[in-house]
């Protein structure tokens, strides 16, 4: 293990410290395996060039290209009442930094990936970047302690199958330019800290600036959900981070967990 990135003044308000790991079963699990040790892992950030049992969303298995990937997750602590936001903010966080990177690999800036609710960031509806929140506990406070890891497809060490390409995308491809992780961790935790900032201090804003990046409002879709699959058209995204689905019949339904799939 070794320390990496050096914090600027507004990401050190939320990290104390980035540790760089060349192989871990996987980052979430190793900053949830400390807390359950009785380690403060509020302000630690980990970022790590393999994992050989990373984990996605809805339990599905992620699946890392080596160095190619930038895999990092972040121990934080945040209000109760804002808990249910971190996924998007992450995910705003997250699409901030994809964009900075195409911008600055680009001869033509100006790139805007888009947030396919909640929190897959995408390139021209093909998937850079996944993310996975998962809550450690309440505190006595009422704080919510929570983890949260993100992987940025930065490149492929080889060309993948043809339908690989067509649902998901790299920096690399989208510019033409290798980035290394350890280059790019530190403005990710930058923007992760001033989406985080923002959470916190002005909800309002947050909340625009995520409905303004996310490409599921207006779009025919069907979410799988725990109880079974969901038709309709997203009419937007509430307050409290819920998908507002219309059904056919003019209904419309808040749900707050479910997998999107566009349809048009």
């Amino acid at each position: 293990m070794a320390l990496v990135a050096t914090l600027s003044g507004r990401s050190s308000g939320w990290f104390s410290s980035v540790e760089h790991h060349d192989e871990l079963d996987s980052s979430n699990t190793e900053l949830l395996r400390r807390h359950a040790a009785g380690e403060d892992v509020v302000g630690r950030a980990i970022l790590v060039e393999h994992q050989t049992a990373g984990r996605g969303r809805q339990g599905r298995t992620w699946h890392d290209d080596g160095a190619s990937t930038l895999m990092v997750s972040v121990g934080l602590r945040v209000p109760s009442s804002v808990a249910t936001l971190v996924p998007l903010a992450v995910g705003l966080g997250v699409a901030d930094t994809v964009g900075s990177l195409l911008d600055e690999a680009s001869s033509t800036p100006g790139s805007r990936p888009g947030l396919k609710w909640p929190n897959d960031v995408e390139i021209a509806g093909r998937k850079v970047a996944g993310i996975l929140v998962e809550a450690a506990e309440i505190d006595p406070s009422g704080d919510a302690i929570l983890v949260a890891g993100m992987g940025i497809n930065l490149g492929w060490s080889g060309e993948p199958p043809a339908e690989i390409l067509e649902r998901l995308t790299t920096i690399e491809r989208a510019t033409g330019r290798r980035i290394r992780p350890v280059d790019a961790v530190g403005g990710l935790v930058d923007r992760l800290a001033v989406a985080f900032d923002e959470l916190v201090s002005d909800r309002s804003e947050h909340l625009a600036r995520y409905r303004a990046r996310c490409v599921s409002i207006g779009r025919s879709v069907r979410l799988a959900t725990p109880a079974g699959d969901v038709v309709g058209t997203v009419v937007g995204v509430a307050d409290d981070g819920a998908l507002l689905v219309r059904r056919p019949d003019g209904g419309v339904d808040a749900h707050t967990a479910g997998d999107v799939h566009h349809r048009s």
